[in-house]
């Protein structure tokens, strides 16, 4: 995938050949609305993993730390980790809608059908699976 967006970051012309063209508009020798669509999916799937590894490095510093902490009150330094812990975690969420939603943009831009009961991120991460490298 890291690949694919990359292509897309430089507007590959060899895009061209690559899902029937589907990704590139030859009249304007750029990315079609198609493209653009799965560009900014696959920017937002980058943001939702960035995210993730966010909440998993605090959720360890916070967990280190809360080891090693004595009884009672927690300390200053406890509750800034927890209000850190409680920030990446919304912006995760937020990075986990726009994500669907820009998936969900990709799949109706490029006229693909999203079959009932499958997720739409998880749709378009195998339709990108399947394209050539």
């Amino acid at each position: 995938m890291p690949l694919l967006l990359a292509r897309l970051q430089a507007a590959d012309p060899a895009l061209a050949g690559v899902a029937d063209g589907l990704l590139w508009d030859g009249a304007q020798a750029g990315l079609s609305p198609a493209g653009q669509a799965l560009l900014r999916a696959l920017q937002d799937q980058q943001a939702l993993d960035q995210a993730g590894a966010e909440v998993s490095a605090v959720a360890d510093i916070l967990r280190r730390d809360q080891k090693f902490a004595p009884p009672g009150r927690p300390s200053l330094q406890l509750v800034q980790l927890r209000r850190q812990q409680s920030a990446v975690q919304q912006a995760e969420r937020v990075a986990r809608q726009v994500a669907a939603a820009s998936a969900t943009a990709f799949i109706k831009q490029a006229g693909l059908t999203l079959k009932p009961g499958v997720a739409a991120g998880e749709f378009m991460a195998r339709w990108v699976a399947r394209l050539p490298a």
